[in-house]
């Protein structure tokens, strides 16, 4: 009855460097971002790019 230790599927994000690049010329200016989930929209602060890895939102 002892299955072996299956090892969940970790999802994978790519980070588009053109993004990361277009998102840090508007740092501090308002924009909307739209997702399949709904929109958010405000003044954008920080970039972290590095924080997009193996994280599910």
């Amino acid at each position: 009855m002892n299955q072996p230790h299956v090892a969940q599927p970790q999802p994978v994000f790519q980070v588009d460097p053109f993004v990361v690049q277009t998102l840090r010329a508007v740092l501090g200016k308002k924009l909307v971002v739209e997702t399949i989930r709904g929109s958010v929209s405000g003044d954008l602060r920080e970039v972290k790019p590095e924080s997009c890895r193996g994280a599910a939102s």
